[in-house]
Order: C-alpha cells, then structure tokens, then sequence
C-alpha cells in the first residue's frame, strides 16, 4: 500500500507567494508583536494565500492554545517554514547580518571620547532618538561609516525595546556595538 508523504500544509508552503517588497517590514512588525492569525490574515491580505490556506497553515502550526488566549505554542520546523516562504526569514536574517558585519568594523572611540559617548549612552538610549544622537557621536569621531550607522540603526529598530532602557539594552546584542565603541567595559 503506497501512503502519500506530502501533507496539506506541504502543498500549501509550495503554493505560498512571498510577501512583496513593500508589506516586509510591516511583515516583520507583525511577527513580532502580534499573534500568528494576525500574521495569516495580513498574508491573505497581500495575496501569499488565500484563507483556505492559512487555515491549513495554522492547523500545522499552533500546537496548543490556551482558552483565554494568552499562552500558545508553535510547531517550530512549521512555523519557520512558513516564515522562509512568505520571505520573512531572509528579511530578518539580512538585518542581523548587516547589524554584526557593522559592529566588526567599529573602531573605538579615541580615550578623550569615552566618557562624552557614554554620557550620550546613559542619557538618551531608553529612546531611539538617544540611539540616533549616539551613532552620529561614533560616526563624527571615526568610529563608524555612515553605512555602518545605517546598519546598526536599522538593527536596533527593528528588534530592540527602546522602552526598557539604556541597563536593558546593554545586555542584548546591542550590547556588542557599545563594547566596541568603548562605551561599556568587555
């Protein structure tokens, strides 16, 4: 007896469109703040699937889901899946590979700098406009290029919670950037 070793969520990542080009970051956004149906629902909205097949798409995904909604799992090999086939995975990956290319370049900023760049640092990091205010200090002193800068930017906009402040920020891979500039201690 022959069994079919295709599923309905196979057929359905092979139908999948990606996303186009203007609704990825708003892809992103979405991924990150918001629950998996608002992510099915915006595909269907920007044409990758129709409805049929996010509801295909999250049969094979969600694994549990409280009843409150609260707490819910993910079948992780679906969901990345589908991430890689509505472009999302190279999205987010391209992002983090400019961002530490950018920190492997920087140069620190000349000892008379120092303190001046971590004053900017422990004043205005809890805003992006502080993140802003202390690249363009770097990118002055010679610490970084304007690519860089850009780089590292989009980075932290992208993935960093400019709500929590400059103490949370330097424990997260934005971290790595204020260790080469010498801003925080190694």
């Amino acid at each position: 007896m022959n069994t079919c070793t295709y599923t309905s969520f196979d057929r359905m990542i092979y139908l999948t469109e990606p996303l186009p080009k203007s609704k990825i970051k708003e892809g992103s956004e979405i991924l990150q703040n918001d629950r998996l149906c608002d992510l099915l629902n915006f595909c269907v909205e920007s044409g990758c699937f129709t409805k049929e097949n996010a509801a295909i798409a999250d049969a094979f995904i969600t694994m549990y889901e409280s009843p409150d909604s609260t707490y819910w799992e993910n079948h992780k090999e679906n969901y990345v899946r589908l991430l890689d086939a509505i472009g999302l995975s190279k999205y987010i990956f391209n992002i983090c590979i400019a961002y530490f290319d950018a920190v492997l370049e920087t140069k620190p900023l000349p000892k008379s700098k120092i303190e001046e760049g971590r004053k900017i640092f422990e004043s205005g990091l809890d805003r992006i406009a502080g993140l802003s205010e202390l690249l363009s200090f770097c990118t002055e002193n010679d610490c970084i290029g304007e690519e860089q800068e850009h780089d590292i930017y989009s980075f932290a906009e992208e993935f960093e919670d400019f709500d929590n402040g400059c103490a949370e920020l330097s424990q997260t891979s934005y971290g790595d950037f204020l260790e080469a500039i010498g801003v925080l201690a190694s």
